[in-house]
């Protein structure tokens, strides 16, 4: 198995799909979501999983058609299954394969619906399968859910060492140098507020930036004096407006989410100071075939005149 977005498909398993289907906050704003949108309309739903959670939602809100992809073939299969037992064979078509390799629909879908966002919100595959779907299988102004997406870093200190004995698989010592994926990261870790790296707008009029790499330039000026460990990276997912108005978000930093937080360490720990700024050039290639993330990182002393001291270039996965 490999970290492409393509490895990533072959890893999913009935717990994983049922631990997405259990992030009430996620599911809820999917739901409703569809409920407003989806009646009347024929529907594409990226990366079904076995459980086709959100085409069994768009054809019970009222889909007129629902073509639900997925490129893993023992959850395609209980997919199928999933749809026979609710008896929505009428409406909901399995189809096995990559989007990217779909041939062209019978009928456009005027909705696509998906859920292929890693902890980094590119990290699988999302911008490229957005970008081809809206390019070759979809209506033209066909409509997204979620709407958008976006990655935010930020400073932080290690957790608790309680926070590291309360983990499912306990760590006594976290290990130095490897990307870290912690569930219910605590907020109180974070040196300062996190800032965007990634925005991946999902509807028709903006798909074609979705290809573009992205950079940034972010500064953190430090909130209190700690050891800095290294970057925070989470996620947000907005959906669309609904008729009152509202457009809701779900992040992975909320309470009970099934995104992890991605911790990033540093090749060594800095202390700093209240008043200090950290500086992060960050680079994300959410389009490649292997979305890459990079973060360059400087830390300026309050008050120093000198130029900033380089901590390292951080990258993910």
């Amino acid at each position: 198995m490999t970290a492409t977005p393509r490895g990533l498909c072959e890893r999913y398993t009935e717990r994983l799909y049922a631990e997405m289907r259990d992030d009430a906050q996620r599911t809820s704003a999917y739901e409703d979501a569809l409920r407003h949108l989806a009646a009347g309309r024929v529907v594409l739903d990226l990366g079904t999983g076995g459980l086709a959670l959100l085409a069994v939602m768009a054809a019970r809100a009222g889909a007129s058609r629902v073509y639900a992809l997925e490129s893993n073939a023992e959850a395609c299969e209980a997919a199928r299954r999933t749809v026979a037992e609710l008896g929505l064979q009428q409406v909901i078509e399995v189809l096995e394969g990559y989007s990217t390799e779909q041939p062209a629909l019978p009928e456009p879908p005027s909705l696509l619906v998906h859920e292929i966002l890693g902890e980094v919100a590119g990290c699988e595959g999302a911008a490229r399968c957005v970008a081809d779907a809206h390019a070759r299988l979809l209506a033209p102004g066909a409509v997204a859910v979620p709407a958008s997406a976006r990655s935010l870093c930020a400073p932080c200190s290690w957790p608790s060492g309680e926070y590291w004995a309360s983990l499912p698989n306990p760590v006594l010592s976290p290990p130095p140098g490897a990307a870290l994926k912690l569930p219910r990261f605590p907020r109180e870790a974070t040196l300062a507020p996190a800032q965007p790296f990634e925005q991946l707008d999902f509807g028709s009029a903006t798909a074609g930036r979705l290809a573009e790499p992205q950079h940034s330039r972010i500064s953190f000026g430090l909130a209190r004096a700690d050891s800095l460990r290294g970057l925070a990276l989470h996620i947000e997912v907005a959906f669309p407006p609904l008729a009152e108005g509202a457009a809701p978000r779900v992040s992975s930093a909320d309470e009970g989410s099934h995104w992890p937080t991605v911790l990033l360490p540093l090749p060594q720990p800095a202390e700093v100071a209240v008043g200090d700024t950290l500086v992060v050039e960050a680079e994300a290639r959410s389009a490649d075939e292997q979305p890459r993330y990079s973060f360059h990182v400087w830390l300026q002393r309050a008050g120093a005149p000198s130029q900033p001291e380089a901590l390292g270039c951080l990258c993910y996965p």
